[in-house]
């Protein structure tokens, strides 16, 4: 097997535990597009955000 194709399943495995502890443990999954912009807070597009970011990120 190709180390791409490894890699590809590993990454879709992970997802899938994600996703069951997220139905597990909130009840519902998290909706929207999630963007990271190196801040140190990620944030869904068109969802309003369930944490504060960061602060020692945006200091600078």
């Amino acid at each position: 097997m190709e180390a791409s194709v490894v890699t590809s399943n590993a990454i879709a495995g992970a997802m899938m535990v994600w996703l069951l502890q997220e139905m597990l443990q909130g009840g519902r999954v998290r909706q929207g597009v999630w963007e990271y912009d190196s801040r140190g807070r990620d944030v869904r597009v068109g969802v309003p955000s369930q944490r504060e970011g960061c602060a020692c990120h945006l200091e600078n």
